[in-house]
This record gives structure tokens, sequence and C-alpha cells, in this order.
């Protein structure tokens, strides 16, 4: 999923949420990313692409390292694949050990040891769950979430 999220800020809401939800149980969360090691990302513009590739146009977009936008013409979409060091200060947002592997295309994570900030999770609880809709209408789930996350957590100042 964080792949699919054009905004660095927006990736680090999508971290916070996942620490407090390994908080009480001290759980580790594992994560999969895209690897700026990844052909699609070191290759958009060589001539020969696969038969997937080919039949979609992508380019680099240059906001933050790593984006590419894809499949625009349909179904538009960005990409982000990561480096190393990205990964790591990503998932350091949330997480006090922070390890990481290349595997092929991709970046694995072991994440142990989630970090608790009452307003930072206040605030990525706030942004994630009034998303807007394509109509404008929001989601409106921020007081439920908040409340759910207090009841979890055990923490009233959630609330």
């Amino acid at each position: 999923m964080l792949n699919s999220v054009p905004f660095y800020e927006d990736r680090v809401n999508i971290i916070r949420i996942l620490s407090a939800l390994a908080y009480n149980n001290n759980a580790n969360v594992y994560g999969w990313i895209l690897s700026t090691k990844c052909k699609e990302w070191e290759t958009p513009e060589r001539e020969y692409l696969s038969d997937r590739a080919s039949k979609t146009l992508k380019f680099r977009l240059n906001y933050e390292n790593g984006i590419m936008l894809g499949n625009y013409n349909k179904y538009p979409k960005v990409q982000k694949y990561h480096s190393i060091d990205e990964a790591i200060k990503l998932f350091k947002n949330g997480f006090e050990n922070v390890k990481v592997m290349h595997t092929g295309a991709s970046i694995s994570v072991i994440a142990k040891s989630p970090k608790f900030d009452v307003e930072a999770l206040k605030a990525a609880i706030e942004f994630e769950f009034n998303l807007p809709y394509s109509d404008g209408t929001t989601m409106g789930l921020v007081d439920e979430a908040k409340e759910s996350f207090a009841i979890r957590l055990n923490k009233r100042e959630l609330r």
C-alpha cells in the first residue's frame, strides 16, 4: 500500500497508525515496498519494455525522489519506489528498531519496538479518517476512530 501513496507525510501517517496498532502487544510489523533497484524504476524510458509495461506510458515526477506516474490515460496512479535510506527513515516515524533488506526489486522491512506519540497519532487519525471522496464528501469517521484507538490503547487523551 505504501507504494501507492503519493506524498511522504501521508505515508508517515500510515506508519504512525500501524505503530499504534502494534503498540500494546509490542508486535513487529513486516513490510514490503518497491525499491529504486526495481527494473521499472531504473529503466522506464528504455525501448524494450515488458508486454505489461508497454501498454502504459510511465514517467518520473520530480517533487520527490522515486515517484513515477503511470497508466494516466485510464486509471492514473502514482508509484513510490524507495531507497534503503528512505525505507528506514519512513519506518523510524513509528518504530525504534527498523531492519531492511533488498529482496530483488523490493525492500523487506521488519519494524520492532513501536513508538507511541499521542499528538502524532491524533493528527494521523484526523487526516486518514477524514479523506475526501470524489464527490467532495468525507469519510467523517475521525471521532469513531479516535474512540476505537483510545479503547485499544487505553489512552483517554486520544478522545
